[in-house]
């Protein structure tokens, strides 16, 4: 069974927003992130030039790495939200 993290990642990957306001949210903080992390931690997860949108593997990992709740997310409503 997928956690609600994954499922998150896939439609982020696949671009399946869908007007969702919290993937909308979760997507512009990794754009964000993509945009202004330190040069050394993005680039490892490209190779040649940096890619204007964030690569699947950056997605994935940011989403497993973040702390929902910290961020002001209810990570129950997450959770009935997308499984988990």
């Amino acid at each position: 069974m997928k956690t609600y993290k994954r499922i998150i990642s896939d439609r982020i990957v696949n671009n399946e927003i869908n007007n969702n306001r919290n993937l909308e949210g979760i997507d512009a903080a990794i754009q964000y992130a993509w945009n202004n992390w330190d040069e050394e931690i993005v680039s490892t997860y490209y190779t040649g030039d940096k890619p204007e949108l964030p690569t699947s593997e950056f997605i994935i990992e940011w989403i497993e790495n973040t702390d929902f709740e910290a961020d002001g997310y209810d990570v129950e409503y997450l959770k009935e939200q997308f499984g988990g």
